[in-house]
Order: C-alpha cells, then structure tokens, then sequence
C-alpha cells in the first residue's frame, strides 16, 4: 500500500511539470495559456519555425518564449548574417496576467508585432524576431 501511494505521488509530481505539446494548434495553446498551463506551439510560416512555449506562470507574471528553430530559405538569401545569428535564440515575455485574463487575442497582437510586444518582450533578437515572422 505504502508503494502504491509513493507511485501515485511520484506520478502526480510528473504530471503537474509536464509541458502539454499542441503541435502546430495556436488555439489549443493559447487555450492552455488561459489555463495557466506549461505549454508549447510551433508557428511554421513559409519555412520560418518559432517555437513558443509558456513556461508558467511567477507573481501574477506569465512567461512566455519564442524560439527560434529555423528561418526561410527566403531571408537566408536576404539577410545570411541575421539568420544565423536568430537561430536557437529565444526572446522571453513577462506577460501580466490580468492581460491575458482580460483579452483574448493578446497572442495575436504579439505574434503580429502591436505594442505590446514592445512592452513586455526584451531580448537582443527583438528586431530580427520581427523581420523574421514578416518574411
């Protein structure tokens, strides 16, 4: 009895620190985001792959990355030094979480690059980011 309670624990523990994989689901992550659940996406556009994963949520604070996995063919040719340069970097975000709560297209509004990306995205990848997904 003692063990199956350790492996019950054991499990719960697994669980609860398990990033949910949506694939190529912006929907189901962003569903998972509303639920303050680790998660990740892949955004594939045109040969450009961002991964972005929520990696939880801190103080009222969600954190959100964007990685880089690869870049088109096209800004390749375009910019060599730049892609280089962005893949397998990652740009974090320190969303609060009463913007999440409070509009649901907040990801969108990040994905295309309003003001809020600006205001709560740092990293030194911030411009090439930008270039990269209007590629």
């Amino acid at each position: 009895m003692k063990y199956i309670l350790i492996i019950i624990l054991i499990g719960l523990i697994f669980i609860s620190g398990c990033t949910i994989d949506c694939g190529k689901d912006l929907d189901c992550f962003k569903e998972q985001v509303q639920n303050y659940n680790k998660a990740r996406v892949n955004i594939i556009n045109e040969g450009t792959n961002i991964r972005i994963t929520c990696r939880g949520v801190s103080k009222d604070i969600c954190l959100i990355s964007f990685k880089i996995e690869e870049v088109s063919e096209d800004l390749r040719q375009e910019d060599p030094i730049s892609a280089k340069i962005v893949v397998g970097k990652t740009l974090n975000c320190n969303i609060p979480l009463e913007v999440l709560e409070q509009d649901e297209d907040y990801f969108d509004k990040i994905l295309s690059f309003e003001e809020e990306f600006d205001q709560y995205c740092t990293g030194p990848i911030k411009d090439i980011l930008i270039k990269t997904i209007e590629t």
